[in-house]
């Protein structure tokens, strides 16, 4: 069943999705920590529901901190050493420009929240699949808000500019989604960055997990491979699957996963060795990023806190086929507990 985001008129096999921004974390994952959120091209009102410590602008609700949590006999409560951020990829190429209606704006394909413990030094991510469905904001062509719909979590980016206005509204889906846990920063990127962002740190080198062949037969990489990828070869590895293949997409997020933990280890260690990595790095990658937050310096400063394999986490959940297309249903409880692992803390009576 060909997937319902597949460009119109793609015979290719491929489908051009965003890229995964995620790997771009380790450039600024310090610089979140010690330096103020920065505010984008938003208006006066959007810009004050960012201040206010949710990029995505909940508007002070704070849910998270209303009370304790009791679950299985156990009492919780809610981090507050704890901030997170978002990363999209975004299915648009070229450098990051204003889409042309508020329809246009580029679906966010992959989907990363980083979640930083400043007291814990220490790093975990959570991917998120594109098919997520859950509560979606609706806009027309010219801006008018429709309403809210049951959809797919990638086609909230597209309800927007682009840029700083879709990002913020992708932010406030996946509030929702995590039971409105503050969001404080975002970065979106643009297909065409993994190019500029594999060549900037001289391709990286990860072992094959699993067996995957492009669909043009050029790109093939084995299980249990060692390969150094090259720009081409990135950009195959995280942004394409058989759009007729059923749940690719979960396949592709795995090799997305493969890529951002190797990318981690090898920033690390070059930034160790060079402290203007950094923003080189980003500097690589500027012209097709969009961000709420400085991602240049005390980027160094990432060395000091913990990341390992087992801190990259997934959103739980399972494939389906919908009337029509692929939907991503969430398995609740695990989706639950996945959060009191990462935002609480249990407390005594």
């Amino acid at each position: 069943m060909r997937d319902k985001n597949a460009p119109a008129g793609d015979r290719s096999g491929f489908f051009k999705i965003g890229i995964l921004v995620l790997a771009i974390a380790t450039v600024i994952m310090a610089v979140m920590l010690f330096l103020p959120e920065v505010p984008d091209t938003a208006g006066p009102a959007e810009s004050a529901a960012e201040a206010s410590g949710s990029a995505g602008g909940t508007k002070g609700k704070d849910k998270w901190s209303e009370g304790d949590v009791t679950y299985n006999g156990k009492t919780y409560r809610y981090n507050t050493s704890i901030k997170s951020y978002l990363f999209m990829g975004v299915d648009r190429e070229g450098s990051v420009t204003k889409a042309k209606d508020s329809i246009s704006g580029g679906q966010s394909d992959v989907m990363f929240l980083l979640v930083v413990d400043k007291a814990a030094e220490r790093i975990k991510t959570i991917a998120i699949n594109r098919n997520t469905m859950c509560l979606v904001d609706v806009y027309s062509e010219d801006g008018t808000y429709q309403g809210p719909s049951i959809s797919q979590l990638c086609l909230q980016h597209a309800y927007g500019d682009g840029m700083g206005l879709s990002c913020r509204r992708t932010v406030e889906a996946v509030e929702r989604l995590f039971y409105n846990i503050p969001i404080s920063g975002y970065i979106a990127m643009n297909l065409d960055g993994i190019r500029p962002l594999n060549h900037s740190v001289g391709g990286v080198t990860l072992t094959v997990e699993e067996d995957y062949t492009a669909a043009n037969g050029k790109y093939e990489f084995r299980a249990g491979e060692t390969v150094k990828l090259s720009d081409d070869e990135a950009y195959v590895f995280i942004r394409s699957r058989d759009l007729y293949e059923f749940a690719s997409a979960d396949a592709r997020l795995a090799r997305q996963v493969s890529y951002m933990n190797a990318l981690v280890g090898q920033l690390k260690d070059q930034m160790a060795a060079s402290p203007g990595k950094a923003a080189s790095v980003y500097k690589a990658v500027e012209d097709y990023t969009v961000a709420s937050i400085d991602a240049v310096s005390l980027a160094e400063k990432i060395a000091g806190y913990s990341f390992t394999e087992e801190d990259m986490l997934q959103l739980p959940g399972k494939t389906r086929m919908g009337t029509q297309f692929e939907e991503y249903h969430i398995d609740e409880e695990a989706f639950f507990e996945l959060l009191l692992d990462v935002f609480y803390t249990e407390v005594s009576e």
